[in-house]
């Protein structure tokens, strides 16, 4: 005759010990952090940060085009390519959904001219770069100095 487990038997095994988890953002999705560090490598470009710049771009490769989820901070660990500080920045916007060093950036004026300048036809991150030389900070200081910086009809 078999015996009838208690209920007791039957309970959930004892979580395990060690840190508490952390919360996570639900909303955060690999397309969310993948968008958030290409915008960082962006920012890095035009202010001529080669290397950091690559190195987002890459990571925002990896993440958009990783096959599952990517829902824990160990998760980041499996991705090849991702150096240890390009992780603890995927870790960070899941775990809140913003990087911190992307709200800097943000907010920085000079990379925030950068970023306009290049969006006139014609002008990459070094012409961009050489008109905030020549002490130019908005649109206006390029249109009353447009001769003096070989600006072309269509720019």
């Amino acid at each position: 005759v078999a015996k009838e487990e208690s209920p007791e038997i039957l309970s959930p095994k004892r979580p395990k010990v060690g840190p508490a988890p952390v919360e996570l953002d639900p909303d955060v999705s690999n397309e969310a952090i993948a968008r958030q560090l290409k915008e960082l490598a962006e920012a890095y470009s035009v202010r001529g940060d080669r290397w950091r710049s690559w190195q987002l771009a890459k990571a925002e490769r990896l993440v958009r085009t990783w096959p599952e989820p990517l829902r824990t901070p160990e998760d980041f660990d499996r991705i090849a390519g991702l150096g240890p500080k390009t992780r603890d920045k995927c870790r960070e916007i899941l775990a809140t959904g913003v990087l911190t060093r992307l709200d800097a950036v943000r907010g920085d004026e000079m990379t925030q001219i950068l970023q306009d300048f290049t969006c006139i036809h014609g002008a990459g991150e070094s012409v961009a770069r050489r008109w905030l030389a020549a002490g130019c900070r908005s649109f206006d200081d390029l249109r009353q100095r447009e001769d003096e910086l070989g600006l072309t009809r269509t720019q």
